[in-house]
């Protein structure tokens, strides 16, 4: 992983966890993903839950939900929440004179006006969630999606559970994680569940995103996690020199006409994706090398 689980990690003040009712699918996913890492399981659950809990789903700043950023950056990172009604115009962004990006969280209508184009949201806006947006101005669909992540989805919980015993478990992380529990009137079990059920995405891009992405191109878009997408060629042409990544789309489907070379040169990968409608005259070679299933 691009981030290291193990930093500022404490032996000292962790603790053994037994947890009761997890899903035992969700839980496989994890301990696998964790097992790409040279860090301990629990240092690993332990970093993701501290994410869960803080409500900041992508991992950042190494890596954020659209793109790997640079370790040598100096964003600051700025988040504005709880707003009924919010217009974002240009001259708004323009008005912050420092290297800030925005995540917007639970603003009921928030709408970009016609002086925001895309190059505007790749610049000032990390990530959109649980919002309702409309845009006014010239907007890359496909950069939107990357950015917009109200509609995602978490993965399926089933009722196949087992108990999990977890070492090394950061013990006041896990109070927190236990007390949010009680409070939401859940057993930490089904906590843990709708946790993993969030954060194993966030995982899986960390993983595809450094292990097969990031040596390709350093800024991929990344559409995770959405019911359905339909791609034209017009919004793949709409992308420029960007490159997109999709992930865990149920219904993924490009239209008959893409050109093999649009096709080719703007999709980086397609991964953990259910069902892939590729365009009709696509060689099966190409569709081979671009539809993975990780890990």
């Amino acid at each position: 992983m691009s981030h290291n689980p193990e930093k500022g990690y404490d032996k000292d003040q962790t603790k053994i966890v037994t947890i009761k009712g997890v899903d035992s699918h969700l839980y496989t996913q994890f301990s696998e993903l964790a097992n790409l890492t040279a860090a301990r399981s629990g240092a690993v659950f332990s970093h993701i839950l501290a994410h869960y809990l803080r409500n900041i789903k992508p991992i950042i700043p190494v890596v954020s939900n659209r793109r790997i950023l640079d370790p040598g950056s100096n964003i600051t990172y700025e988040v504005i929440v709880n707003q009924n009604e919010l217009i974002i115009s240009q001259k708004d962004f323009e008005s912050v004179k420092m290297n800030i990006q925005f995540i917007f969280m639970n603003i009921r209508l928030l709408t970009f006006d016609k002086t925001v184009d895309t190059n505007s949201l790749m610049e000032n806006v990390h990530s959109i969630y649980d919002s309702d947006v409309e845009t006014l101005g010239k907007v890359s669909k496909l950069i939107l999606l990357s950015i917009n992540r109200s509609d995602s989805e978490g993965l399926q919980i089933s009722s196949d559970t087992k108990d999990v015993t977890i070492r090394n478990v950061n013990a006041s992380i896990y109070e927190e994680f236990t007390a949010l529990c009680h409070r939401e009137q859940v057993t930490v079990g089904d906590g843990m569940n709708k946790m993993l059920s969030s954060m194993i995405p966030h995982l899986e891009i960390v993983e595809i995103i450094t292990r097969f992405v990031q040596p390709k191109i350093q800024s991929p878009f990344v559409i995770s996690l959405r019911p359905q997408v339909v791609v034209k060629a017009n919004d793949l042409e709409e992308l420029g020199e960007n490159k997109v990544v999709f992930h865990r789309i149920k219904n993924l489907q490009f239209d008959v006409d893409i050109p093999d070379d649009l096709f080719t040169n703007s999709i980086l990968g397609i991964y953990n994706c259910d069902n892939v409608i590729f365009p009709k005259n696509l060689p099966k070679l190409l569709k081979l090398s671009k539809q993975q299933t990780y890990p």
